[in-house]
């Protein structure tokens, strides 16, 4: 029942955000992302310019010290939880997209910080050779390439990042940037937040273009055995068993033996807060610390805007709805102008873009092979619109289609909208 109510609340797109959430987001414990924001500033981070990829509703945004000249940037795919934190933390600039479609500058952030979503599915970015990773190594690849030189990722993910058999996605990640250090946290720490995976929090340092690397050792995650099964374990741990906050070993699951970390998960944290403090002062003692930004904390603010806000200024910009049903449009990325159809014809433009967003998620659908029984609705919905469209309007491509007044009269909307959807139904149907 209650999933039946949300259905009927959400908007398709605002569903479908919402069903991937639940694969991918793990929201971390108030404790542990105060102690990595401890850890940043024992490196000597004091402000500026500060990344959250899929930032839920805000749990780091909660934790970030107080004063000061923090800039929060998050990035979250599902709108329900963006808005939320949005509202929490108005000061914060949430985005309210993927994150592999996230518009930055390389180099435009001083540090990363956050729990990077964690799902057996690749990462799309088309920069930064992000792509094909899985989705929590795509994350950490982008974020190193969006800190600059200098600038740390402090970040949570799966085990899997350092002791996953293929080195491709930690290869990547050394073409960016080196390991500084890394924790393994007791199975306990995510307990209260539905579930016992094992985590690691990494430290990564941005380098200098032509600066050597550090030590390369963690790109290697050979067989160790444990508790009498072998399994992969990066080379890190080896080299630094009481970076591991606990006991590594191996207990019984249900796909057989898997690793696991016994220990007390409130004592980790604070453990993992005063080993934040030691890897700190190593660092800098090796001359691969934080650097502070050159121009200081207090530059002109970085304001980014969402890839379909920003990319908004050519023919095909999106059309949306407010809550008093009127149509929207940006242009050239500025404020957003009130549309409104040369000829008065709102009705035909609405139906115009209900076949747009049903052709959007089906083809979504059809990209992720997800609910096969949703999409087959979809299909039958997509052929009721556009018969009922071709019967009131004609044909979507009707010549005359051509004009809309939005301020000024942008030329081409309406026939742009039903050449999108008219190539969607093609495709998906």
């Amino acid at each position: 029942p209650v999933r039946d109510e949300l259905r009927e609340l959400l908007d398709p797109f605002a569903w479908a955000a919402a069903s991937r959430a639940v694969l991918s987001a793990h929201y971390t414990p108030q404790a542990l992302a105060q102690a990595m924001w401890d850890g940043l500033g024992a490196f000597g981070f004091d402000g500026g310019e500060v990344l959250e990829a899929g930032c839920g509703s805000g749990t780091f945004f909660g934790t970030a010290p107080a004063g000061g000249t923090l800039r929060l940037t998050g990035v979250e795919l599902d709108p329900v939880t963006a808005r939320i934190a949005q509202f929490i933390y108005p000061d914060a600039n949430v985005l309210v997209e993927s994150f592999a479609d996230t518009d930055a500058p390389a180099g435009a952030f001083d540090v990363a910080i956050g729990n990077v979503p964690f799902a057996q599915v690749p990462f799309t970015e088309r920069r930064y050779g992000a792509t094909g990773h899985s989705l929590h190594n795509g994350f950490l690849i982008k974020e190193l390439a969006l800190v600059r030189p200098g600038g740390l990722v402090m970040a949570v993910t799966s085990r899997w990042t350092l002791d996953a058999e293929d080195t491709a996605a930690r290869r990547q990640m050394a073409r960016y940037g080196d390991l500084v250090a890394a924790y393994r946290l007791p199975a306990g720490v995510f307990t209260d937040t539905g579930t016992s995976v094992v985590v690691d929090v990494l430290v990564l340092r941005r380098r200098a273009e032509g600066q050597d690397p550090a030590d390369l050792a963690w790109l290697d995650a050979p067989s160790r055995e444990l508790n009498g099964s072998t399994h992969s374990i990066n080379a890190y741990f080896t080299a630094h068993p009481e970076h591991v906050l606990g006991e590594l070993t191996a207990a019984s699951g249900p796909y057989g033996p898997a690793v696991t970390v016994k220990g007390d998960p409130v004592r980790a944290v604070d453990d993992l807060r005063a080993a934040l403090r030691q890897a700190a002062e190593r660092a800098t003692a090796d001359g691969r610390g934080y650097e502070p930004h050159p121009d200081g904390p207090d530059r002109k603010p970085l304001h980014l805007q969402t890839a379909r806000d920003k990319h908004a200024n050519d023919y095909t910009g999106r059309l949306y709805l407010d809550e008093d049903g009127r149509i929207w449009q940006h242009i050239n990325g500025n404020d957003p102008v009130e549309a409104v159809p040369s000829d008065g014809n709102t009705g035909q433009l609405l139906a115009l873009m209900r076949l747009r967003d049903v052709a959007a998620e089906l083809k979504e659908l059809d990209r992720t092979g997800d609910e096969a029984d949703r999409a087959q609705q979809l299909r039958a919905r997509l052929r009721e619109l556009h018969a009922a469209y071709t019967t009131a309007h004609g044909s979507l491509s009707r010549p005359r289609q051509t004009r809309l007044s939005a301020g000024a009269e942008v030329r081409e909307r309406a026939r742009a909208e039903g050449r999108e959807v008219r190539e969607d139904e093609r495709t998906l149907t």
